[in-house]
Parts: C-alpha cells; sequence; structure tokens
C-alpha cells in the first residue's frame, strides 16, 4: 500500500506541475501585443469564458473586453483594425494555409501543454 502511495503521489505530482493548457500563456501573449483597437476572436465561441477569466486574474479586464466568439461577428472578414484569433491546436493544414492567406501569423508560444493546446494566430 505504501509503495503503491508514493509512486501515484510522484505521478500526481508531475501530472499537476505540468501545463495542460496554451490559455494562461496566450492571455500574456495578447496582454503584451493588445492595443485598445485590437479584436480578439475566439474559437470555438465558448473559449472566451477561459480568457476573461486569465486576463481579470493577470489585471488585464480591458483586454478582456476585446473578446468575441468568432461565430458572433457579422462580416468579420472586411475588418481592418488589429486582430488575434486564438483557434484549436488541430486545425488541418488546409486551414492553416487559409488563416496565412487572411494574413494571420502564428505566435510563439514557449510552453507545449500535454492536454488542450491553442494557438494564437495575429495580425
Amino acid at each position: 500500500m505504501i509503495i503503491v502511495l508514493g509512486i501515484s503521489g510522484s505521478c500526481l505530482q508531475e501530472y499537476y506541475r505540468l501545463e495542460k493548457s496554451s490559455r494562461r500563456e496566450i492571455s500574456i501573449e495578447l496582454i503584451q501585443r493588445w492595443k485598445p483597437n485590437t479584436v480578439i476572436w475566439t474559437t470555438p465561441h465558448w473559449e472566451d469564458q477561459y480568457y476573461s477569466f486569465y486576463l481579470t486574474l493577470l489585471g488585464h479586464p480591458e483586454v478582456k473586453n476585446a473578446i468575441f466568439g468568432k461565430e458572433n461577428i457579422q462580416g468579420s472578414e472586411d475588418v481592418t483594425l488589429p486582430i488575434c484569433w486564438i483557434t484549436d491546436g488541430n486545425i488541418l493544414p488546409e486551414e492553416e494555409d487559409i488563416m496565412k492567406e487572411m494574413g494571420f501569423e502564428i505566435v510563439p508560444l514557449r510552453s507545449s501543454p500535454i492536454l488542450d493546446a491553442q494557438i494564437l494566430w495575429c495580425r
């Protein structure tokens, strides 16, 4: 019993130490890149709740107000303002090509989450 608890304890410690999502790091990048006219899109739309949480936690609620779920924006392709778009980490190569054609570039992140990765695109 003691051996099992010892092994599982070290595994649990390692699990909670590792990054499981890139949301916090993306939130920090958004704070660094954000200007008052920047628009932030999230796909899927419920992701905005996670980023609102982190941006408020990090003390930047003004950035949180720039977040919109992509599904909620009409005629969004015509927007000429700076845009940051957060997508799932498992997009198809064709989708990545479309993003690049629209002028978006991937913002490199420092960490590699083990479960739930997102990509930050900015233009």
